[in-house]
């Protein structure tokens, strides 16, 4: 039982160690079940939105040709695929705006937050930025000097380093065309869309990447120079550019991440119950689409079935884990005497009635459950009745074509025009633009059918 990392943890020692031999030689598992709370299905894939959520927020705010149309927080959700909220401010907001006016510049205007402005800002330069840690002024300046501070460079093991001895980004955006899906539904023009993956560009090699901006955090005792960003360590430099260069990481890296068994690929044989309140609205960094990302990971391993996970979603108020320890002690009990087989599809779900599928009230009182009532555009369904009560967003990479299982790392490349012909681009007639996105993408564009070029089995 644990949450956040508690739980993802599950899902992996389920998938990397699912049976071990004990004291007198039998097999057995490290763990019988679990009960993970607000659980990723793993950390490594939350890599690709994460990064790219201040990229988007940059261009939204400096680089746009229309950035009058991006003030609004619903729209940038369009593109981000994450949460917002019309009524919250993005973070650190007063704090960017007297550095704009003491610049002698007009701060941006929002109208409104995304989970990316709100909850993730920040997630960038403390994950990618080897000369930045949120304790920079406590080292002394030979500690940060001879220091790589970054979360590669904790699993520098599997990702492998430079010569310089700096971890190597394990995930690319060259080829990701940012915000097909609102291209393809009508919600941007192709203007905007050409726009925006021209100039959105990508960050730095890391051998490149510069001090950050954060005025007393980053050392700086200047607060006019303060930016939330990051964006001198962008590909463009915080500068307007016809073509912002994509930059990719290293797929030994990516390749790395998943020979380690660092991205959990749907492989689960415990019982898990995914509980999570719905806080989507508050902008919650623990959406609530992650336990889709499981679920949809879970049914391509199994061909379609789901033998053990359990998906709880309760309103923001209720805390429905007790609950869940009780239905998971029931289930454990179950399998043990035989009444529910184990490792069966879908059966060993839907005949523990207490351990279904379900969604609850702010009062712990169950809305619906069981079999279709996360049904949704995730699986190419009607939505369920929970989906409908708790309705699910998505990541950048989703919005920009991926699929529910949102773990890409290194898409697969198709020249633009073997993507227009293959309906990468359908139901919109995409042939007339088609020069113009071969500028864009002159190696191609990302073919999510493929899978993941990390993934080499």
């Amino acid at each position: 039982m644990g949450d956040s990392g508690g739980g993802l943890q599950q899902y992996l020692i389920s998938q990397n160690h699912p049976q071990v031999d004990n004291d007198q030689g039998k097999k057995q598992r490290i763990i019988d079940g679990g009960v993970a709370i607000i659980p990723y299905p793993d950390m490594v894939t939350q890599i690709t939105y994460g990064l790219d959520c201040e990229l988007l927020e940059y261009y939204f705010d400096h680089l746009s040709a229309d950035r009058t149309f991006w003030q609004k927080a619903e729209r940038r959700s369009w593109i981000e695929g994450l949460a917002y909220n019309t009524e919250f401010k993005p973070r650190l907001d007063i704090l960017a705006d007297i550095a704009s006016v003491l610049r002698l510049e007009k701060p941006p205007v929002h109208q409104g937050a995304t989970e990316c402005s709100y909850s993730w800002r920040g997630s960038a330069q403390l994950v990618n930025n080897p000369t930045f840690n949120s304790h920079y002024p406590r080292y002394s300046e030979q500690v940060n000097r001879e220091n790589f501070w970054t979360h590669w460079q904790d699993n520098r093991d599997f990702y492998g380093t430079d010569r310089f001895g700096r971890a190597e980004v394990p995930a690319s955006n060259v080829g990701v065309q940012y915000g097909l899906n609102a291209w393809k539904e009508g919600n941007i023009s192709a203007a905007q869309f050409l726009d925006l993956n021209a100039k959105v560009g990508s960050w730095n090699a890391q051998k490149d990447m510069q001090p950050e901006h954060y005025w007393l955090i980053s050392g700086d005792d200047s607060l006019r120079k303060y930016s939330p960003y990051g964006e001198q360590n962008m590909s463009h430099n915080g500068k307007a550019e016809k073509l912002a260069a994509r930059i990719p990481g290293s797929l030994a890296a990516a390749k790395g991440a998943y020979q380690s068994g660092n991205v959990f690929l749907g492989k689960l044989d415990i019982p898990i119950i995914d509980v999570r309140p719905y806080k989507d609205p508050i902008l919650d960094i623990h959406h609530s689409w992650s336990a889709i990302s499981s679920r949809a990971r879970i049914l391509d391993f199994n061909q379609g079935k789901n033998p053990n996970q359990s998906i709880w979603i309760s309103g923001a108020q209720y805390d429905a884990r007790w609950d869940a320890f009780d239905a998971m002690v029931r289930w454990l009990d179950a399998r043990a005497t035989g009444v529910i087989p184990g490792n069966e599809a879908p059966e060993s779900i839907v005949a523990a009635e207490f351990a279904s599928d379900r969604c609850l009230d702010n009062n712990g009182n169950i809305i619906a459950s069981g079999h279709g009532v996360w049904d949704g555009r995730w699986n190419g369904k009607d939505d369920g009745r929970c989906t409908q009560q708790y309705p699910f967003f998505q990541s950048s990479r989703q919005a920009a074509g991926d699929n529910s299982t949102a773990s890409v790392l290194f898409c697969h490349l198709v020249s633009v025009k073997d993507a227009i012909e293959s309906g990468v681009y359908a139901p919109l007639d995409a042939s007339p633009y088609q020069t113009q996105l071969e500028t864009l993408f002159p190696d191609g564009v990302c073919d999510y059918r493929q899978g993941d070029m990390a993934k080499t089995w």
